[in-house]
């Protein structure tokens, strides 16, 4: 993408905002900054690799506000890995919809994994939930004063005739938990739905839960 284009983007987004600022709307912005290290030299197994992971991530957005929790955002993920050659960055864009009311909010479209607010087992996300991508899909949640319920839609795979081996996928992540008084019960769950491809047929589906 060349700075002419980027260039002409933000102009037009510049005029919508413009365009619609007198109909009740209100400008909005969110900016997430973090960097992380993680050293894991250790003897090299056959599930992982002796490394260390360095490096920070970078998400700006702007957005439009209306009614009683309704907003737009769109902005991009930068994710920077140090020292590494290929690849060095990792960018994407980030557009998503958004309501956050007082027992209920919601997300879809292309959205932060900090949106995600369960406390989720580390063997779920592993390293996406700092290094991981944007979620692609769409996120609905309630809570209460002694309960919240979380579900998830990621989708990361699609069939694709020009890459036959490409295979459809997409996880769905649940989290649930209740308190009684100084006690609690949490629940947590995830199902990573791998079907065929042009290549493949077939369907596996594997299913974690976590109570």
């Amino acid at each position: 993408m060349t700075f002419k284009m980027l260039r002409k983007g933000a102009l037009v987004a510049l005029l919508l905002l413009v365009s619609v600022s007198g109909f009740g709307q209100k400008f909005l912005w969110d900016v997430n900054f973090k960097s992380g290290f993680d050293n894991r030299e250790y003897k090299n197994l056959e599930t992982a690799q002796s490394a260390t992971l360095f490096g920070l991530q970078f998400e700006p957005a702007v957005g439009l506000g209306w009614g009683e929790g309704h907003s737009i955002f769109a902005g991009g993920y930068l994710m920077a890995h140090y020292g590494a050659r290929n690849p060095r960055y990792t960018v994407l864009p980030e557009i998503f919809y958004q309501y956050d009311g007082e027992h209920f909010r919601a997300n879809a479209g292309i959205f932060p994994k900090r949106k995600a607010k369960g406390d989720y087992p580390k063997v779920f996300l592993g390293d996406n939930r700092y290094y991981g991508v944007p979620f692609q899909g769409a996120l609905l949640a309630g809570k209460g004063e002694t309960w919240m319920a979380e579900a998830i839609l990621d989708w990361v795979g699609r069939i694709d005739k020009t890459s036959p081996s490409t295979r459809e996928r997409f996880m769905v992540y649940t989290y649930a938990t209740k308190s009684f008084g100084p006690f609690y019960v949490s629940f947590a769950g995830m199902l990573y739905h791998y079907a065929s491809s042009e290549e493949v047929k077939g369907v596996v589906d594997n299913i974690w839960i976590y109570p």
